[in-house]
């Protein structure tokens, strides 16, 4: 596992056409770690929380990255606590990721419908 270098986008772009999303080149934050078969970022605020997202992995290899994702959000969280983040948000739709998370501490806050607005 390592921090994300923008060498690495073009992994994490054909890992999100697998599953049929267009991931444009300004769209993943600085902050990131990828393993060889999955990846998560840290979306930073000028608050006290950050929101890990997103989180995926290599669709063709779904053993390793199941093994692999727990290690990438753990760096991330470890990042955020360097950075002087006291909370972490992330979200889920999928409940193997609802249960990894609570696995790894998290807490479920309540269901919104996340929305987007092309600026």
């Amino acid at each position: 596992m390592r921090e994300y270098k923008p060498k690495d986008f073009p992994i994490i772009k054909r890992w999100y056409e697998y599953y049929g999303t267009h991931l444009g080149d300004n769209l993943l934050p600085d902050i990131g770690f990828i393993s060889d078969h999955a990846a998560c970022f840290l979306m930073t605020t000028n608050s006290g929380f950050c929101f890990l997202e997103p989180l995926i992995g290599d669709p063709h290899e779904p053993e390793e990255r199941r093994a692999e994702l727990d290690s990438v959000i753990e760096a991330c969280v470890q990042k955020a606590k360097e950075l002087g983040f006291t909370q972490v948000l992330g979200l889920a739709k999928t409940e193997s990721v609802i249960e990894r998370a609570r696995k790894l501490g998290f807490t479920e806050l309540s269901t919104y419908t996340m929305l987007s607005r092309r600026i």
